[in-house]
């Protein structure tokens, strides 16, 4: 893992043999503003019945949104007024007015012109778990398998005292009863501090804010498969050395946390990441087998084309159309990561004859997208060969992050080559 600062952003990363595999940067000065898991005291500004949704003030600089299947339970909610008599119907003007107040978490931070998407259905995610406290329901990450499964929700059903619902997440993997109730015990008190603070405060607040990108990375990633963390700032190395003892008692962070401290070169010049910084701001990602893959980002959709360019290596036609959608199977998922992309994705593999193909291509994609803790959907190959994604979007992407819109092309990334007015 590695954690730097720089230009006023907050970067970790996680790297295998000289490859980026995980990627998160924040704006410092972000860090209050609207970052997705924050929760807040929100006012309901307005509400649409027609969108069956409110714009709640949380006091950012836009108003967040409220579908009515967002809402939480009653609880968390103080009205301004008084609820009409006679029968009710379901829809948002029934349960929120102008002027009540609410709490809400951000689940998708301000896109464009955007406001963030709110949700009041809370969540507080753990080292271990994650608490849901208006659901009695007890779920398991994908990535246990089913003798752990049964383990935990025996475990939480029957022995672990609880108000509310749980996610075991895969750093669930072999702890103990102990490692379960601490984080949970954690969880516990911050939701009743969220609680108190939101009955007590006064006009829209921050409650809650979710750790920084530094802490989240190690609370989410954090494991014994981690062989060193580099930083290159002491004041940093101490931060991540104070909260490793925080999430991870039994290891040892003098051993694992090593300072980057050659002046000549950047640390990612030193592990030899700067190829994947420089392919963060290029649409074309070249293939080892000599292919490529070029990722085109649109408002509401990503669309991926694979090539098979400079790869004549196969013996017949299909067999290098096979190895270079093989390679773009285990590439793609791992640009979504980076590059955090969201929505709808749809890849044009180049076009196999043999389904048997097409199936090997499918497998390879599936068990790739399965090492993603973003969630996503995937369907299979339609009639024309193409794949469709659907990842779920937490904010914008890296690219739309990092970059600004081109003012002589107006951000299409092409001029005129003559003049025709």
């Amino acid at each position: 893992m590695i954690f730097a600062n720089e230009a006023g952003h907050q970067i970790a990363a996680i790297a295998e043999q000289d490859r980026l595999t995980d990627f998160w940067i924040q704006e410092e000065q972000r860090v209050d503003r609207g970052a997705s898991g924050n929760i807040y005291r929100g006012i309901v500004v307005k509400v649409i019945p027609a969108l069956n949704a409110a714009f709640v003030d949380i006091g950012l600089d836009r108003h967040g949104f409220l579908s009515y299947n967002e809402l939480a339970p009653k609880k968390h909610q103080q009205k301004k007024h008084k609820s009409r008599g006679g029968p009710q119907k379901q829809g948002i003007e029934q349960r929120l007015k102008a002027g009540d107040t609410i709490l809400v978490q951000i689940e998708k931070e301000a896109i464009g012109g955007k406001g963030p998407s709110l949700t009041g259905r809370v969540s507080l995610p753990g080292r271990f778990l994650v608490y849901m406290p208006y659901t009695n329901a007890i779920r398991m990450s994908k990535m246990l398998d089913e003798t752990e499964k049964k383990h935990f929700h025996d475990l939480i059903k029957n022995e672990i005292k609880i108000e509310g619902g749980v996610i075991l997440r895969t750093a669930s993997k072999g702890r103990s009863k102990k490692d379960i109730q601490h984080d949970l015990g954690f969880l516990t008190r911050t939701w009743k501090r969220i609680e108190s603070d939101f009955e007590t405060a006064e006009g829209s607040k921050l409650l809650h804010r979710e750790f920084e990108v530094f802490e989240r990375a190690l609370r989410d990633n954090f494991s014994p498969n981690i062989s060193e963390i580099i930083v290159d700032h002491p004041r940093l190395k101490y931060r991540i050395a104070q909260f490793l003892k925080v999430i991870s008692p039994r290891s040892n962070p003098d051993q694992l946390i090593k300072f980057h401290t050659d002046k000549t070169k950047s640390v990612w010049s030193a592990y030899n990441l700067v190829r994947d910084f420089d392919r963060f701001f290029s649409n074309r990602i070249t293939l080892d087998c000599g292919g490529s893959i070029i990722i085109e980002e649109m408002e509401t959709l990503t669309a991926i084309d694979v090539n098979s360019g400079k790869n004549v290596a196969g013996k017949t036609q299909e067999e290098t159309i096979l190895e270079t959608n093989l390679e773009a199977a285990q590439e793609i998922p791992r640009q979504l990561r980076l590059r955090q992309i969201g929505g709808i994705i749809i890849i044009d593999f180049i076009d196999m004859r043999l389904k048997r193909n097409q199936e090997k291509v499918f497998k390879i994609l599936e068990r790739e997208l399965k090492k993603d803790r973003t969630p996503s959907d995937i369907q299979q190959f339609t009639d024309l060969g193409l794949i469709q994604i659907t990842r779920q979007r937490v904010g914008q992407s890296l690219t739309k992050r990092l970059t600004f819109t081109c003012p002589h092309c107006n951000g299409s990334g092409r001029r005129p080559s003559i003049a025709l007015v």
